[in-house]
């Protein structure tokens, strides 16, 4: 959700090593800068690889004092927790994807409404022109400072069955992230909802309290739940990014060109798009090579009918949102009016 960096996750904890007692802390030890990093993503993914080439830039800028601390592979604990850690200022720099944000910013879930962009470039530019500025000052409001957006990547549907058609969802027990999005999707198409951390996925599919659930490529590969879900409907419904962003006071606080290392540190923001990108789609090759899932693409007359089932949904999640749920909308509607403007002026 994922700024410099990547769909995984990124905390950081500045703070001043502390002696024993008091007059016993040394010189050495209120000059150092302790950055702990956390994400909750798996290890070998294009999210944990990101978090290696942070770390290694940051050695390589020597920075005096500056000591980085990695937990990102779910050490911490949900994204929701993360949030939850950076704004009491227990962490000072996270990573989270629109799911695990949405839980401070509701707003953000708008991003996730189904059916409401056509294409990565489309996606890219609306993000970038449009809602970076609104999110910045969402942000804020929050007592956090946005850094950059994340890459995670289009969401699809997964299901123990092969389930080519909304009709045949009605009553199926579908796992929707804590995000209010994936809610009214999962309740549009009929399905019973059942709101799930990402990590209590794989369980809730081993013990049958879901039998489906909506993921994007990377992380349904790589967390297990291919292994108990292993139909892939490519439903295409929702794009998911995610947010890099720092605990406002803690950023501020900073020396200017301590806040330059750890943000030169992360990757450009259209190279970890890039990146992640082509990292899902080797991955979506390889597995159907060995042919341990089956994944499902849809028919135009499919897809049609996906879009109107879903239909009606953007207005019951703006409603449900509230907030400034609906000026995001708006923004992105205008977004993706001056995006099509510009490519049939290009052509």
């Amino acid at each position: 959700m994922p700024p410099r960096r990547i769909h995984a996750v990124l905390l950081l904890a500045a703070f001043c090593a502390s002696g024993c007692g008091q007059n016993q802390q040394t010189e050495a030890d209120e000059e150092k800068l302790v950055v702990v990093v956390g994400a909750a993503g798996a290890v070998n993914t294009p999210w944990h690889d990101g978090w290696l080439r942070f770390e290694q830039r940051v050695k390589e800028a020597a920075y005096p004092g500056l000591e980085l601390q990695l937990f990102v592979n779910g050490q911490i604990g949900t994204e929701e927790t993360i949030m939850a850690n950076v704004r009491r200022g227990r962490v000072q720099y996270a990573g989270t994807s629109l799911h695990g944000t949405s839980s401070a910013v509701p707003e953000l879930s708008v991003i996730l409404a189904p059916y409401l962009f056509e294409s990565y470039a489309e996606v890219d530019f609306v993000t970038d022109h449009y809602l970076t500025p609104l999110f910045t000052e969402m942000l804020a409001e929050r007592g956090l400072t946005f850094l950059q957006w994340s890459e995670v990547g289009w969401n699809h549907v997964y299901c123990r069955e092969p389930r080519l058609e909304p009709e045949a969802f009605r009553g199926v027990k579908m796992r929707a992230s804590t995000a209010i999005a994936p809610q009214v999707f999962t309740e549009t198409i009929g399905a019973n909802n059942i709101p799930l951390p990402f990590d209590e996925t794989l369980p809730a599919l081993q013990t049958g309290l879901v039998e489906c659930g909506q993921s994007g490529i990377g992380q349904y590969l790589l967390s297990g739940i291919a292994e108990e879900a292993p139909h892939y409907m490519l439903t295409r419904h929702a794009y998911d990014s995610g947010v890099q962003y720092a605990n406002s006071q803690w950023y501020e606080s900073l020396p200017e060109d301590a806040r330059a290392v750890l943000l030169e540190a992360l990757d450009e923001q259209q190279e970890n798009r890039d990146i992640v990108r082509r990292a899902v789609a080797e991955q979506k090759r390889e597995w159907q090579q060995v042919g341990r899932v089956a994944f499902h693409a849809l028919s135009e007359a499919q897809r049609e009918r996906w879009r109107q089932t879903a239909e009606g949904a953007h207005e019951i999640l703006l409603e449900r949102i509230g907030g400034r749920a609906r000026e995001v909308y708006d923004r992105i509607l205008a977004g993706k009016a001056e995006f099509a403007a510009r490519e049939k002026e290009a052509k």
